[in-house]
């Protein structure tokens, strides 16, 4: 009994903390660790932006309109890890581990993120307009 309670605490206190930073994960992929996932390269951005264009522009348009349970459900099964949401962009991160993450980000007013304040160490613009991959450290 008591280590289910501290489970249930320590999955409230989470989510406390995800929810603050703007940041929320689908289907407890913040709890798994994801460590052998296959990287997450230029190309496979590419690829992944082609495959589910439609549903990532609808993602975007559910997290600034600050619906993002909505957000969350269009991705679960689609293999992104997160979505992080600020006033100028929306990003999804497909791969990670314990140095690295990997994803893809859209500008939401059209200009380029700011590679330094998101922490990105490679920002690549996409073939689409306003979409871009990220490698953050």
């Amino acid at each position: 009994m008591k280590s289910k309670l501290k489970r249930i605490i320590v999955a409230l206190l989470v989510l406390v903390v995800v929810a603050h930073l703007g940041m929320f994960f689908i289907g407890g992929a913040i709890l798994s660790g994801n460590l052998f996932n296959p990287r997450f390269t230029v190309r496979d951005a590419e690829r992944l932006l082609a495959r589910d264009y439609d549903v990532l522009t609808n993602a975007v348009v559910y997290a600034i309109d600050g619906r993002i349970e909505d957000a969350i459900k269009l991705l679960q099964g689609r293999g992104y890890e997160s979505i992080h949401t600020s006033s100028d962009d929306v990003s999804f991160l497909r791969w990670r581990n314990l140095r690295r993450g990997r994803g893809i980000i859209f500008s939401t007013n059209g200009v380029t993120p700011d590679a330094l304040s998101h922490g990105f160490v490679r920002l690549v613009p996409l073939s689409v307009s306003g979409w871009y991959f990220y490698e953050r450290n």
